[in-house]
């Protein structure tokens, strides 16, 4: 942001393959969620993939319990959690 209020030096960051992103979250570390039909995929803060939390058909999630380190995803027919070794902002 400049002056908190115009994004500057706009580029794409990623791409999530196969599908269309509905679902996006920040961890503390600056990795970024991003949904996709197979699944939950996470980039580094320049963009690049570097994990996929595979299963089908996520649609949305969220950081949860005390720690923040619990991600609950919503898929087309059933509730998914995974415990992970980071924790949301």
């Amino acid at each position: 942001m400049h002056g908190n209020r115009h994004l500057r030096n706009r580029r794409l960051f990623a791409v999530t393959h196969p599908g269309f992103p509905d679902g996006i979250k920040v961890d503390r570390d600056g990795h970024v969620y991003a949904s996709s039909f197979r699944g939950v995929q996470v980039f580094d803060a320049i963009g690049e993939l570097i994990g996929e939390i595979v299963l089908p058909g996520a649609v949305n999630f969220t950081f949860a319990g005390r720690e923040q380190n619990l991600l609950m995803i919503t898929a087309d027919t059933a509730l998914w959690s995974v415990t992970l070794d980071t924790k949301g902002i």
